[in-house]
Formats: C-alpha cells, structure tokens, sequence
C-alpha cells in the first residue's frame, strides 16, 4: 500500500513474468543439452557464466530512515530501484556438477534452473539417490532455510525424504499446482487420510482454512517414529508479478512465525522453481525476524539479496519482485503487525486508548496512518460506477466499487447497465468473499439490492443505519406480516420480527415472482 502502480509498469512486469515462466521443463524423452543454460528461449535469465559487471554496494539504511529511501527509489519511474536491480549478481562462477549429472537431469524442474554444489541439500544414500534441486539459505543462523523447487513427478518422495533427514517442521509453499493452464508443482500431500512417499508415510490430520492461505497439519510417520508439520500455503500470489500489497503476505508470515517450532530443522521454502518468489518470501522473512529480534538496526535488501544468490541462482526474479521485498519491510515498519491474540484483546485496546507523546492516542494515530498508506483507487479502476447510467445508483460520489471485486447483478435483457450495485466482497478471516459491504438501498436500487441478496444467496443482512420513508434512506422491506411486496422479478414478505435492547431483527421469505405464460 506504500505506492501506487502504474498501468505501463504492470505491463513490463507481465512481460518480464512471462518470459521468465517460459523456461523449458525438462522431458525424459527429449534429449537436451549437457549444459543447463543453453536454453536459447531463456535469454540469459539464468545463465550462470562469470559475471564481468562492477561489483556494487549500497550501504545498509537505518530503520527511521527507511520510508524515505524508498521513496527516493521509486523517484522517476523507479530509477534507482532499476539501478540496484541491474547491479545484483547474475552470474556466480561456481561449479554445479552433481545437478549435471545424467542421472539428476530429470529431478530438475526446470533444466536451467540447478543447485551450486557447495550449499545443495544432500540426501542420504548413493550418489544416484543424493540429489535434490535444494540449497541452503542462511537466516539469523547458518542455514535456517531451504529454498526449493516445487517437486515434479520423480521427486515427490524426495521431497519427504528432505524434510524427514532434516528434521524440518515448517514448509512454506507460494505457488499454486497449476498456473495458466501450466503445472507448476506436483501435489505432494494427501487430500485426506494417509499416502506412502517412499518409505515415509504422510497423513492429513487437520486443515486450517484462512482467506489468503491455508495451513495442512501433518504427520509423518517412519521406522515408528511419528513427526509433525505443518504445511503452510499461501494461495494468493496471482500467476504472474506479486501481490497488489504486501498486507496478506505478511499476515501469513505471522501466522507461520506464531507455529514454527524454533528447535526443528531449516524451514522448507518453496515456489516452482524456487527462486523468484522463494527468495521474495526468505528476504522478507529474514530482514523482518532480524529486526523483530534486535539483531539488526539497519535494512539492507540489496544485500541480503546478493547473499541469498551466492547460495541459489538468481533468488528474487524481477524489478518489480525487488520492490515489493522493501515494500513489505516498509508497510512493517508503518504499521506494525496488527493481529492481536484474543486473550490479550482487553490489554491491547487499553494501551491504544492513552495519549502518546504526539497529542494522539494509539487509536488516532494509527487511523491516520490507515489513511497515509491506503490505496488511493484511480478511475480506471471503478469504471462501472462512472458510468453514464450506474451514476445516479451510487449514494456518496466519493466511494465506488473497484471492479476487481465489485458484485456484479445477472444481466437483465434489454435493460441497459443493469448488472451494476455499488457493492463490493470483502474478505473474511477465514474466507475470501466471506461478507459484502454495500450502501443503504437509495429509492432507486431497491430492486437492485433484492436481486443482490437472492443471486448471492445471502442469509443475513446487517444495516447499521436507521431508514425513513420519504427520504434518501427509504424503508426497503415489507412492514405487513403475510403479505408479500413485490420488487421487480422477486417478492419479499415479512415472517416475523422481534426487538431486543434496541436491535431488531426480522426474518423474511424470498422468492422469485411467479411469472404467467400464455400460449
């Protein structure tokens, strides 16, 4: 929420997305070349020859300095942030041998995207059963992480076998199985029950569904021995770019930072090929904990994205990945972490009551930052509402639906603009879409908020202001029990209707309006 995006940017970002996802993935059946960057589609994305550009540095920034450095990047179309872009390492001159072997080709997802061999995930057994396209990542600690590529059909077992060898109790995931119509990862869980991997059996025991993500707790079992972990999944990464803000990925990280176990193994951190939008997520996750433990005062992306590459080539794909790395750490930095356990609700809400040094009390203040950094939607985005026949639908001509998530009516044949409400989803805790949030019906929408309710099967409606006939906030139910009012195509007649300590609550039947045919 720290910036807003431009139409041409969006643009170069999907360009660029889509020649990254363009990389080959390598068939068993088809001869490819020895070398894994001899792909000529990739372009040089991935190559990994000596790189003969200047070494550069950026110094670290100081924490409070922070929100105007960034805004000095994003000055002229993010110039400097091109400029630090380009100056990232692209080419580490180190030896890959183990994932050129013949033998390894076939477990790599990508045939140019392979492991350095001074920091790959070793596994037990031979050298024909010892590889996987993973590498250590440091954190705080030495190798507190694995970056990895979502496994394929040959190496869904070995995936297990890491996990199991390494002790690791959290994987987190940030691709989906399928991507444009592309595989991207294979499923490597159990939708319910229990699946054998190998010699290693997994069983489902509980799913936590949330709006943005989803966390599978399971438990393996091997030579007797049981384990748990969990499965974290963040399922809204759109298929190209990032996210629109930084908020429901750093909401999922707290989630997964709140149950990771800090005794277990490295954490499992995985996209397709494990690079692009792992290493966004384990430069977030690094830089955050690091700050969240004191062990740093100062931010520096730059270099902690040349690090994590020295380990795994190429981690953070693009320009705009690159910036949504320190937007995330910034929209940290403005706003803090805002979930709040419910057994500490009663001490949080005390605290942002008293008066801070500023004149403001912690509710005010973070009201006003709420504004500071919330998105500002331009026209093209609430085009709907705009125009010349939906205008006169919408109550405040200063809130509109934006049509990424606005509500759209059926259709009604020859009636022109009749598929618009301003109404918008919002999502819930533990659901996207969960509720709608729309105006008081004006007179002239009635019908419109009718059909809404019915086409969405809506079984609960909350109004939160008073209405009065005659005026801009019309009564809009029937007041008669047993008699039913017809809007429009539907009739809606009053069942019932109590009152307790000032809230009224009424039930209604709804149903279509019985329509005549004659022949």
């Amino acid at each position: 929420r720290t910036h807003k995006r431009h139409e041409d940017e969006e643009i170069d970002s999907m360009k660029e997305m889509n020649e990254i996802e363009n990389e080959y993935i390598v068939d068993p059946n088809v001869a490819k070349p020895d070398d894994p960057t001899g792909n000529e589609n990739d372009e040089g994305i991935y190559s990994n020859e000596a790189d003969d550009t200047e070494k550069k540095e950026y110094p670290p920034v100081p924490v409070a300095e922070f929100a105007h450095y960034v805004n000095e990047l994003k000055a002229n179309d993010n110039c400097e942030f091109q400029k630090q872009y380009d100056h990232l390492p692209k080419n580490i001159k180190t030896s890959w041998e183990v994932a050129k072997k013949p033998f390894n080709k076939k477990k790599n997802r990508y045939g140019n995207i392979v492991t350095y061999d001074h920091c790959r995930v070793v596994l037990s057994g031979d050298e024909n059963e010892d590889y996987i396209n993973a590498s250590y990542i440091d954190g705080i600690k030495e190798n507190s992480y694995i970056a990895s590529q979502g496994p394929n059909e040959l190496t869904v077992s070995d995936m297990w076998r890491m996990v199991w060898e390494q002790r690791s109790y959290s994987i987190v995931m940030v691709t989906s199985l399928v991507e444009v119509g592309k595989p991207k990862c294979e499923k490597y869980w159990p939708d319910k029950g229990s699946k054998k991997y190998g010699d290693i059996e997994v069983t489902l025991m509980k799913i936590e569904e949330f709006a943005y993500h989803v966390t599978h707790i399971l438990q393996l079992k091997k030579d007797g021995e049981e384990r748990e972990v969990r499965h974290h999944y963040f399922r809204s990464w759109p298929d190209h770019g990032v996210p629109k803000y930084p908020t429901q990925l750093l909401a999922f990280r707290r989630h997964y930072r709140t149950h990771h176990l800090k005794q277990s193994g490295p954490i499992v951190v995985h996209c397709s090929a494990g690079v692009g939008r792992t290493g966004v997520f384990l430069a977030i996750d690094t830089i955050l904990d690091k700050l969240e433990k004191g062990v740093i005062n100062s931010i520096d992306v730059f270099g902690q994205v040349c690090a994590m590459r020295e380990r795994r080539m190429n981690m953070v794909q693009t320009l705009r990945q690159y910036i949504f790395v320190h937007e995330a750490i910034l929209e940290t930095i403005l706003c803090g972490m805002n979930e709040v356990d419910s057994g500490k609700i009663q001490e949080e809400i005390k605290k942002l009551a008293e008066e801070k040094a500023s004149g403001m009390t912690g509710f005010e203040e973070k009201f006003k930052r709420l504004g500071e950094v919330s998105p500002k939607l331009s026209p093209d985005e609430y085009t709907a509402a705009l125009l010349e026949g939906n205008y006169n639908k919408n109550r405040n001509k200063n809130v509109y639906p934006a049509e990424c998530n606005r509500v759209p009516l059926e259709y009604v044949s020859g009636v022109e603009n009749s598929d618009y409400i301003n109404a918008v989803f919002v999502h819930g805790y533990l659901g996207r879409n969960y509720f709608i949030a729309t105006q008081t019906p004006l007179p002239n929408t009635i019908n419109d908020f009718w059909r809404l309710v019915h086409a969405q099967k809506s079984s609960t409606i909350v109004l939160l202001n008073n209405v009065k006939d005659e005026t801009s906030f019309p009564r809009f139910w029937p007041t008669k029990t047993g008699e039913p009012t017809q809007y429009d195509s539907l009739t809606v007649q009053l069942d019932s209707e109590t009152e307790t300590d000032g809230i009224w609550t009424r039930k209604f039947v709804l149903s279509p309006y019985p329509v005549c045919i004659l022949v």
